[in-house]
């Protein structure tokens, strides 16, 4: 099995840039299909994966001019890839310059760097470098195709936020600032130099996951918060720029669709409102958001709660735990989900629960250099919040508590009945990577 290379085409289509995997000295995995369309005998397969520590395959990037079939190396070193995904390009709009980012292996500095598609000559624009490491979930960025600067996200503050480049690569400013995060760009007004983004924790009182949308110009003033209701909210920007479409929902509102103006977050009309009041005659319960301590004492964190629609509180319910600790994100829902698979555990007669401890990615880099040397360490929060919402709701039985999850969430289930056997009761553990040794050499290494 050998992973397939992605080609990338210029815009003017005389070009395009690919790349060349060289895994000969990574290491395989074997496989079995035990039951093949094609035989009786179950069939063996090996698929490169590299452990951590290990060898790792490389990718060199090759250009192809179209007209002519001439093939051209980029001037790199090879492009190590720590997991299954290859290098991705852009081309600028001449067709005659492609950019692309690279994560050094342990993931301590992210290059963006320049290529000169007519020669293969390759430069790097911006080195971002951090001890531990440059998240490379948190960092992203967007060139000004008409000026050449370039806005670049960082945690350097200890905070997500973008920054303004030079054509050069220079430093020119932060844009933006402040005890929260910078999630992802949306578009960029190259005209009138503003930046349209995602952002989260910047509203006083909400959970500071929800994602409303911002723009500020590129000298970081006159930041405009443009999707005000207090819900999570995802958009889609229309080609000119002029209007966005804001969906948005909480797992305890049902969604609406709202088409509003750019310039000022202004409502046009509502394109679709979910209607949940057939779903609630059912007896259905809203999921409840529930916020508590982390085992410090200090941190917030937030959870969900979810009931059976036959619910009483007059009875005591056992506690089910869904977990996931990968560090490349979070993952307590955020919106509206009628359907989600644990109202259907909550069915059989559990309190169903969902924690993002200490760790996990979205809040600060403190927050999430927590798990750093430390994957396994944040149970203690997960442990801390189930006694506080039980303190909370006294018909949560603390004394029956149980945990579940898959790969990452299989590890942290069979972590923590071996590190807290006196609180989970029952564990479940599927598909989990018990031995980071064994894992891949992603966010292992």
């Amino acid at each position: 099995v050998k992973q397939p290379p992605a080609v990338f085409w210029a815009p003017d289509s005389s070009k395009l840039v690919t790349y060349r995997i060289d895994s000969r000295r990574a290491g395989r995995f074997p496989s079995i299909q035990f039951v093949p369309p094609d035989q009786l005998r179950p069939k063996a397969f090996t698929v490169v994966y590299p452990l951590p520590g290990e060898a790792l395959p490389e990718a060199q990037p090759i250009i192809f001019d179209m007209p002519s079939g001439k093939r051209m190396d980029v001037q790199s070193p090879g492009l190590e890839l720590p997991f299954q995904d290859g290098p991705e390009f852009d081309w600028f709009p001449d067709s005659k310059t492609v950019v692309y980012d690279y994560d050094e292996r342990g993931f301590k500095s992210k290059e963006i760097r320049i290529v000169n598609a007519e020669t293969g000559e390759q430069k790097v624009l911006v080195r971002e470098y951090s001890d531990p490491y440059v998240d490379p979930g948190e960092t992203f960025y967007r060139f000004d195709q008409t000026t050449g600067e370039m806005l670049l996200t960082s945690e350097r503050d200890g905070w997500n936020h973008l920054y303004l480049y030079g054509k050069t690569g220079q430093p020119e400013n932060q844009v933006t600032q402040g005890p929260w995060v910078v999630r992802e760009i949306e578009a960029v007004d190259e005209k009138n130099r503003r930046v349209y983004f995602l952002a989260s924790g910047r509203e006083p009182g909400e959970d500071p996951y929800q994602t409303h949308l911002y723009s500020a110009s590129f000298d970081g003033k006159n930041l405009s918060s443009l999707s005000p209701e207090k819900a999570t909210h995802t958009v889609s920007m229309s080609p000119d720029g002029a209007f966005f479409v804001d969906n948005y929902s909480r797992p305890d509102l049902p969604g609406q669709s709202v088409l509003r103006h750019s310039l000022d977050g202004a409502e046009v009309r509502v394109l679709e409102k979910t209607d949940a009041s057939a779903l609630v005659r059912t007896g259905w319960n809203f999921p409840e958001a529930f916020r508590g301590k982390a085992a410090d004492g200090t941190t917030d964190l937030y959870g969900l709660i979810w009931r059976p629609s036959n619910f009483d509180p007059a009875k005591k319910y056992p506690i089910i735990e869904q977990v996931y600790t990968g560090p490349q994100g979070f993952f307590v829902p955020k919106t509206f989900a009628a359907t989600f698979r644990l109202q259907a555990m909550a069915e059989l007669g559990f309190i169903v629960v969902m924690v993002d401890g200490r760790g996990t990615a979205g809040r600060s880099r403190a927050f999430h250099q927590f798990s750093y040397r430390n994957l396994g360490g944040a149970f203690e929060d997960h442990v801390a919040m189930i006694k506080q919402m039980a303190a909370h709701h006294p018909y949560m039985d603390v004394s029956r508590v149980g945990i579940y999850g898959n790969s990452a969430g299989g590890y942290g289930a069979a972590h923590a009945m071996l590190v807290f056997p006196d609180f989970y009761k029952v564990g479940l553990a599927s598909s989990g990577d018990h031995d980071a040794r064994l894992d891949k050499a992603w966010w292992n290494e």
